[in-house]
């Protein structure tokens, strides 16, 4: 709607008071008139409804992406995180225990996120290497160690996808990784395993 249209509605509802003679108004004005009302109380309503959605922090609006449980892959392209959050002990107030509590989450995501994901690389190399256990591997603290700087630039595509407080004033953050064919690529990332031998031996 332009500026005008205001413009002109204003006109006819000012002049119709003034005279007091909303008769006049013949059947083709009064339409017009509805349907510009129609479209203000539509805009809103729109803007009432975004304005609701940043009230919830609910950044994600995709309808196939409504789920803030699952810790691990959504799909071929999403991978999401569950943090955790705690307040201070010291902490008395509402406000001060969430604000406490986020700051704890916000304060691990990172790490949190690159060790599951590291935990993933593990798992499915492990599986595929037919790996039993890390008492297995000689060099798992370097492997770790590498894993952690080549994930590191897949959180320049990650976002809070939601965040809510429980009762006990904790919080959840869900985090979400965004990138085309994701699963695919973490699944290429490859380490070099430095084994034991069945003995034990290095």
């Amino acid at each position: 709607m332009h500026c005008g249209d205001f413009a002109n509605l204003e006109y006819f509802i000012s002049k119709a008071i003034y005279y007091k003679q909303l008769r006049w108004l013949d059947n083709s004005i009064q339409n017009k008139c509805m349907q510009k009302s129609s479209k203000f109380i539509s805009i809103a309503l729109i803007i009432g409804l975004i304005n609701l959605s940043c009230t919830l922090k609910v950044y994600d609006t995709n309808m196939l992406l409504k789920d803030y449980k699952t810790d691990g892959f959504l799909d071929y392209d999403h991978y999401q995180v569950i943090i955790n959050g705690f307040p201070n002990e010291k902490d008395v107030g509402l406000v001060e225990r969430r604000e406490s509590a986020l700051a704890n989450a916000k304060s691990q995501m990172h790490n949190v996120i690159i060790t599951k994901l590291t935990n993933f690389i593990l798992k499915y190399q492990f599986q595929q290497l037919k790996i039993n256990s890390t008492k297995h591997v000689l060099n798992i603290g370097e492997v770790k160690d590498i894993l952690y700087v080549k994930l590191l630039k897949y959180l320049d595509f990650g976002y809070i996808a939601f965040e809510y407080y429980d009762e006990d004033n904790s919080v959840v953050i869900v985090y979400r990784i965004f990138k085309d064919n994701l699963y695919k690529e973490i699944k290429s990332i490859k380490v070099q395993f430095h084994l034991k031998d069945e003995k034990g031996n290095q």
